[in-house]
């Protein structure tokens, strides 16, 4: 087999460049909480805490971000975890006071003690990197592991790839496989590219090559080039399902256009 002609293993994104879309998207998560807020009224009787994150949702979305913060904190003394999860955004951001990464740690891990998946993702983020405090792979995996656990599918992708790379315990490539195929059910592309990289070469349970090459379909659906470059690979070889080089080509092309070199080289027949 050609070197270039070796399936992709595995596409795990900096966390870095993952932390700065995270917080960069913070207005936007705290504005997505407005529709289920919105949606409640009416159907119950709201706690004082969902009264409070109501109001300072209004605030949010006027523009009062002084008002938004103070009503985000009295909500979230309330009980909250959305609450303490907006604040912590805020304050990541500097949005309506000072900027605080020490206090939004502590409020992501309030939200996540409150069975927030966001918030545990978040907070695996800031341990994982350090901000706002020590860096701990073991919380970090912690973490992630219980935003998986409420179906958020970039922390179940996460904690996949730390527990195939043994980061922050040991290595479950068992677990990892469970992990994936959540995240590739919650459509999150990278997550389907890792299990069908899993499953391709028989880790953490029964090779199955058809299975394999249906996941990278989906990967490369989602815009992930490892996933159609390794489809394409599989395409041209007969792996997993009839040889179509046709198909292949266009793929490896494909990949090309989403800027993955192996993909131009292969398209090249390099």
């Amino acid at each position: 087999m050609m070197r270039n002609e070796q399936i992709a293993r595995f596409s795990v994104m900096s966390l870095p460049a993952s932390l700065c879309s995270l917080f960069a998207a913070a207005a936007l998560a705290i504005a997505a909480l407005m529709a289920p807020a919105v949606l409640a009224q009416g159907t119950a009787a709201k706690s004082p805490a969902e009264q409070g994150l109501d109001a300072a949702m209004v605030d949010y979305n006027a523009g009062r971000l002084s008002a938004a913060r103070a009503g985000f904190e009295r909500a979230c003394d309330l009980g909250s975890s959305a609450a303490c999860y907006s604040l912590g955004e805020m304050m990541v951001d500097g949005q309506g006071g000072a900027q605080d990464d020490v206090r939004a740690k502590a409020l992501y891990t309030k939200a996540c003690e409150g069975d927030y998946p966001q918030g545990c993702f978040t907070l695996g983020v800031l341990l994982e990197t350090g901000i706002g405090g020590t860096q701990d792979d073991v919380r970090a995996r912690e973490a992630y592991s219980k935003a998986c656990d409420g179906d958020h599918a970039e922390g179940c992708y996460i904690v996949g790839a730390m527990m195939t790379s043994a980061r922050g315990g040991a290595q479950d490539d068992m677990g990892a496989r469970v992990a994936f195929t959540k995240a590739c059910h919650g459509d999150y592309a990278h997550g389907c590219l890792s299990l069908g990289v899993m499953m391709r070469f028989a880790e953490g349970g029964e090779q199955d090559e058809a299975r394999a090459r249906a996941l990278f379909a989906k990967a490369c659906d989602g815009d992930v080039a490892a996933g159609c470059t390794n489809l394409g690979m599989m395409m041209r070889r007969g792996e997993g399902g009839p040889v179509d080089t046709v198909q292949a080509t266009a793929l490896f092309e494909k990949a090309c256009e989403l800027g993955r070199q192996r993909g131009c080289d292969l398209a090249a027949g390099l």
